[in-house]
């Protein structure tokens, strides 16, 4: 286990074996940058892959003059 304190004077612990939360801030548990980013970014990727699949189908139907 990993205990440091920040510049805002937060006790900050990582025990990097915890098998759930691995990050403490003032003794609250907190969830990794990675898990959060994974949150919010998962939905936005998602549909970013459906639009450019469905252009890219758009397009080749286009230039194959189907319907």
């Amino acid at each position: 286990m990993t205990d440091i304190t920040n510049k805002f004077n937060n006790n900050i612990a990582y025990n990097s074996k915890a098998k759930s939360y691995r990050y403490y801030v003032d003794g609250e548990p907190k969830s990794s940058v990675t898990t959060a980013i994974g949150k919010y970014t998962k939905p936005n990727l998602e549909n970013w892959y459906k639009k450019n699949r469905d252009e890219k189908i758009k397009e080749l139907m286009l230039k194959e003059n189907r319907p």
